[in-house]
């Protein structure tokens, strides 16, 4: 764990607040000098270089598959191209989760843990426990709790709870298939509740 943290690499699966965590949080204490919008770490060491990636503190934070899958649904939704909104069916937004033409970056989220082989991530948050989570990472940072800023929620998609989304085993089978070893590496479980 590092001990002087001059910069921050937010590591950002879609739809798990890393919006609210990398342009709210980190970027006004000054932690943020490189954003990587939604690309896995071998991208983002393109762009920075090794050195500066692996001098950075790498952070991550990871949701529910299937609640991770209706926000982004639903953000598709609501996100214009070509000037009009998209109709798509729940199961259609499924089916093309992983196509080569989805505007959607919707890796599994332990893609964005490694590089080379190698988990690179010094710290991990969970969805469900956003703000908890915000501030052990601003403690190890070494940002002072007096002062700090409250933890806002930007770009937050409204929807039904998840479970509403799955109302036959087919969707939520897909969506297990698709992410099985996010639901194992993180600790999710398979089943609805």
């Amino acid at each position: 764990m590092k001990t002087n943290v001059n910069e921050v690499i937010c590591l950002r699966p879609m739809k798990t607040a890393s919006t609210t965590i990398g342009r709210s949080i980190l970027e006004h204490y000054g932690l943020v000098k490189f954003r990587p919008h939604h690309v896995l770490p071998n991208e983002i060491v393109e762009k920075v270089g090794k050195k500066r990636f692996m001098d950075a503190f790498r952070i991550l934070f990871v949701r529910n598959p299937y609640d991770r899958v209706v926000s982004g649904y639903e953000f598709s939704k609501s996100y214009k191209e070509w000037g009009k909104k998209r109709d798509i069916s729940f199961d259609e937004f499924i089916e093309n989760l992983h196509h080569p033409l989805t505007k959607f970056s919707f890796f599994p989220m332990y893609q964005y843990c490694f590089l080379e082989g190698r988990n690179i991530i010094e710290f991990m948050g969970y969805f469900e426990h956003l703000h908890r989570d915000i501030n052990k990472m601003l403690d190890i940072v070494g940002i002072p709790k007096e002062g700090r800023l409250p933890i806002p929620h930007i770009r937050q998609t409204p929807h039904k709870p998840y479970q509403e989304y799955y109302t036959d085993g087919n969707a939520q089978e897909r969506v297990y298939e698709l992410y099985k070893e996010d639901f194992e590496i993180f600790g999710y479980n398979k089943e609805i509740i």
